[in-house]
């Protein structure tokens, strides 16, 4: 009988224990209220893919409605999130938790470059003990634990995006050797931007000035800034005579969280471009003066040049001829000659008076001269240098005299024979 009775009074502690710690486990569940934010409530930030080293703070309110005792707080990070190497998990132990009594959680994660913009579910364990009154037995202890889920926003993001660029000059025109690009760049997220590799490649026949010149590092680009950076380039012609050509750029913007392409294009317009059709001069000879020269030069360009010049240039061999009595100004006007237009294909003639200089061996020297002229449509003035080859020939005493000589020698001659004819008549 007494066994029996004992038997009873354990299945009745039992059973009511049961039922009190069902009722502390639905009508007076612990309320844990849990939100997170980036930085601090002084110094929020956006968190973004791929992001390093960001703080992160979990602020957990309980609201009751019981007191809660022994209460250990574990955040292990789930992806995206992970913590800075060193860190583990974020652990937090209360011995008594009151209702209203808040506490924070607070470390540093990385964001996998996988993740998203968008807000992701987080979760941290609760475990503790709670006090329940069992009948006939009095207060035990129970332990609970739970699994509190939380939100954290990444919704940080910087867009890299193209805002215009042109070329360097705004035309390029046929004859010309080098160029460059210039591109601008915005940043349209929200966060700063770091780690920008932008590299340009070229397509033949542009070629970057150097091997270094066509990648650019942007280490920090906020939002709404505006970056802009030259790429220069060098045109290697395919003909002999430089040509129209229509070209790309392919611009690569890399981040750390992706990699994309833009392309450009590049036009090198026809332009006029000259070439030397021959020249006519006298003897050269070393220290001669006053020596003309006529030169034949033909637009062999794709388009018409305006307000062409074509001007001596000063150099060690040849000199502009200008009189002691002359004025400088005049003389040195001698040196430039211009013409309104010269059409595709025309041919105009420049004359020179030049001094040689003396001391000079005999050789073939050149004659440089510069032409600039405005290139039509945009009126943009265009440079080309054409060398002349002059032949300096040894000087002679008798450079000049060939035909006298003659003469002196046929009239020697036949006073010879006046004299021999002379002499034979009177012997006889």
């Amino acid at each position: 009988m007494k066994l029996t009775n004992a038997l009873l009074l354990i299945a009745m502690v039992s059973f009511f224990g049961t039922v009190n710690t069902a009722t502390a486990s639905s009508q007076n569940s612990p309320v844990f209220v849990v939100y997170s934010f980036w930085g601090t409530q002084q110094s929020p930030v956006l968190a973004y893919p791929g992001a390093s080293d960001l703080p992160l703070t979990v602020q957990i309110t309980y609201l009751g409605p019981l007191t809660l005792y022994d209460v250990n707080i574990t955040y292990s990070p789930a992806f995206p999130l992970s913590s800075i190497p060193g860190q583990g998990n974020l652990t937090v132990f209360l011995p008594e938790l009151n209702p209203g009594q808040e506490l924070n959680l607070a470390g540093f994660f990385n964001i996998s470059e996988q993740a998203k913009n968008m807000v992701y579910n987080q979760t941290i364990k609760i475990s503790y003990k709670i006090l329940v009154q069992v009948p006939q037995i009095g207060e035990e202890f129970f332990s609970e634990n739970e699994n509190v889920s939380f939100k954290v926003p990444i919704i940080g993001s910087y867009n890299i995006k193209l805002a215009g660029f042109k070329t360097v000059p705004i035309a390029l025109y046929s004859g010309m050797y080098a160029g460059g690009i210039t591109v601008y760049l915005t940043n349209n997220g929200n966060i700063i931007a770091k780690d920008i590799n932008v590299t340009a490649t070229f397509e033949k026949p542009l070629e970057p000035l150097n091997p270094s010149s066509n990648t650019v590092f942007i280490s920090y680009l906020p939002p709404g800034n505006v970056v802009n950076f030259t790429f220069p380039f060098v045109i290697n012609y395919q003909t002999q005579t430089p040509t129209a050509i229509n070209a790309t750029v392919v611009l690569n913007i890399k981040t750390p969280v992706n990699s994309y392409n833009i392309s450009l294009p590049v036009q090198v317009k026809p332009a006029a471009y000259f070439h030397l059709s021959g020249s006519s001069y006298a003897r050269m000879t070393p220290g001669a003066t006053d020596e003309y020269v006529n030169i034949n030069i033909t637009n062999i360009g794709g388009y018409d040049a305006k307000f062409v010049t074509v001007t001596l240039l000063y150099n060690p061999v040849f000199s502009p001829y200008s009189p002691s009595s002359e004025n400088p100004i005049i003389g040195a006007s001698s040196i430039n000659e211009t013409f309104y237009s010269i059409a595709e294909g025309q041919t105009f003639t420049v004359s020179y008076v030049v001094n040689v200089a003396s001391g000079i061996k005999p050789s073939t020297y050149y004659l440089p001269l510069l032409i600039s002229w405005r290139q039509p449509p945009t009126m943009q003035t265009m440079y080309q240098v054409i060398d002349v080859p002059i032949n300096v020939t040894s000087f002679s005493l008798f450079d000049g005299f060939q035909g006298d000589i003659l003469y002196i020698t046929a009239g020697i001659v036949l006073f010879v024979l006046i004299i021999m004819a002379v002499y034979g008549v009177r012997r006889k």
